[in-house]
């Protein structure tokens, strides 16, 4: 067990980050993390087992994904019941996205401050793909409302048409020729290229795209948008205390839950009250 506890606790800064982007509260977040854990330990105890053995043999990673996504999935589930029960106080340089839905919050989060794919992230917030895109589209939008304003910059405006002349050089003749691509299509090009599987479903575009040169102002121009959007997203950093003080509590949690064998219905009861029930 001390290799997959040493995993756990490599983890925990990044656990705590997302946890805290759904709770802004640094003992709550805590508590999300640690939480999500003991969950993990004693509701897929095998799989805890199986990936000791598995680090042992140095070949972890498709284990080491579904134990993330399992710890990403439980924090936000746990994080969305207790946020509709907990009165917590934002700081106020994130006062924007703190509005936003906690749903929203996490979409954002994971999209832009993690290397989650998007099918990841579907699957770690139980979302269908239109549903996750509105939630994303909507967020970003109400981010940059007041976003620009507060970074100082003008609001986005599209660019002029290009026109080629006779003397272009032949990349302006083929934007001449072709359809430069709207902004509803191009913002999801650009969030593409975070993720290697979902790039490929935009290879086509590639070709017009870098010969292109309204197309490249464009794309320039979502690139700003986008980190304003960035801007307001926070990725809230455990101080060493804290961090100190996480680590003796999932090291705790990990001996109790894994040797004591604690009942999966008194933990779903503490977690998830409403749900326990139906267990």
């Amino acid at each position: 067990m001390k290799n997959i506890l040493s995993y756990f606790l490599q983890s925990s800064p990044k656990l705590f980050s997302f946890a805290h982007a759904l709770l802004p509260d640094v003992l709550q977040a805590q508590q999300l993390v640690i939480d999500s854990i003991a969950l993990l330990v004693i509701e897929r105890k095998e799989w805890v087992e199986e990936t000791a053995k598995i680090m042992a043999a140095q070949a972890v990673a498709t284990r080491s994904t579904l134990i993330q996504r399992y710890l990403y999935r439980h924090i936000f589930l746990i994080g969305r019941t207790r946020a509709k029960q907990l009165m917590t106080k934002a700081p106020p340089e994130y006062a924007r996205f703190y509005n936003l839905p906690i749903t929203s919050r996490a979409v954002l989060f994971l999209h832009h401050q993690t290397a989650w794919s998007i099918d990841d992230i579907d699957d770690i917030l139980s979302l269908e793909r239109p549903v996750l895109f509105a939630h994303l589209q909507q967020a970003r939008q109400q981010l940059l409302e007041q976003g620009l304003s507060w970074r100082g910059e003008v609001p986005f405006e599209r660019p002029r048409p290009y026109v080629a002349s006779a003397k272009s050089s032949p990349a302006a003749q083929f934007t001449a020729s072709a359809r430069c691509l709207e902004t509803r299509k191009l913002l999801p090009y650009l969030d593409a290229q975070r993720d290697p599987a979902w790039r490929q479903q935009y290879a086509s575009l590639t070709n017009h795209i870098v010969h292109c040169p309204q197309c490249q102002q464009e794309l320039q121009a979502l690139e700003k948008m986008l980190a304003v959007v960035e801007d307001q997203i926070p990725v809230k950093t455990i101080s060493p205390i804290d961090q100190e003080n996480l680590s003796h509590e999932i090291t705790e949690v990990m001996h109790e839950a894994h040797l004591k064998n604690v009942p999966r219905r008194s933990l779903w009861r503490r977690l998830f009250p409403r749900l326990a029930s139906n267990r």
